[in-house]
């Protein structure tokens, strides 16, 4: 008689942690991201405002 083999994966603790991790790297590397562009479209404009300064005069 044969074994009776279970494939189905049974849920354990760590799957939720690593999904709830993966989550939350997401989301800060989403906010990173935002705050770089936002710093990098900050200095482009500091970058610029020279040549703006000299057509002023």
């Amino acid at each position: 008689m044969g074994k009776q083999i279970n494939c189905k994966k049974e849920w354990h603790p760590s799957r939720y942690e690593t999904r709830m991790k993966v989550a939350e790297a997401e989301e800060k590397e989403a906010g990173n991201e935002k705050n770089y562009l936002k710093e990098q479209n900050i200095n482009d404009e500091g970058r610029m405002a020279w040549m703006l300064d000299d057509f002023k005069e």
